[in-house]
């Protein structure tokens, strides 16, 4: 299932955590990296009323930095997409981490993830194309869960996004994402009303 929202190609989470000045500094926690060359690569399980049940390979890597609406982004291009989004980016400021797209030839930039997390936090976007397009996403960070994809057993932050699109080509997803300290996504979970897909992280190589 490739959707018009293919952002779970790797939907993203950094989160950093201080201690006072008067106790040893600890390094932040770095739930997905972002460097030019970093790669993840997927097992996907597809299957579903529009999908015919199948696994494959997928590869997801950031391949350089573009600039867009004045801001720094890190390109993740999609070459296996069989929708209209050929490629994501990603960008963070002090408190979200944000993942933007072309659509209609307007560039959309979109909150996904809030930088420190925390079990039971909430959070809601909305955004839009003039009248043709409308884009709505409620977040939660769901808490803290250990799984184990064919990369290895993982301590992970979970978090639920759910996007509604409204407009010329409506469409609901949801994306479920589990997120490993200095390693990223270690699976991402995509579900609409008919078909579901899951990554599962086999290998990485970061940066």
């Amino acid at each position: 299932m490739k959707r018009l929202l293919l952002v779970s190609a790797s939907l993203l989470l950094i989160g950093a955590v201080f201690l006072g000045c008067s106790k040893e500094e600890e390094q932040p926690q770095n739930y997905f990296p972002l460097a030019v060359g970093n790669t993840w690569n997927f097992q996907v399980h597809e299957w579903g009323a529009n999908s015919p049940d199948t696994t494959y390979t997928e590869i997801q890597t950031l391949d350089h930095l573009a600039n867009r609406d004045g801001y720094s982004w890190y390109a993740m291009f999609l070459p296996q997409a069989d929708s209209t989004i050929d490629s994501i980016y990603y960008r963070k400021d002090e408190f979200f981490l944000y993942v933007g797209y072309f659509q209609m030839g307007e560039f959309l930039p979109m909150p996904i993830s809030p930088l420190q997390p925390q079990a039971g936090y909430t959070w809601s976007h909305a955004d839009s194309i003039g009248m043709l397009l409308k884009i709505y996403l409620d977040g939660i960070v769901q808490g803290a869960e250990r799984i184990t994809v064919p990369a290895g057993t993982f301590d992970c932050m979970v978090e639920l996004v759910h996007i509604e699109i409204r407009g010329l080509a409506p469409d609901t997803v949801w994306l479920k994402y589990w997120l490993a300290d200095d390693i990223g996504p270690a699976r991402i979970l995509e579900m609409s009303n008919t078909d579901t897909t899951d990554r599962q992280l086999s290998s990485y190589s970061l940066f």
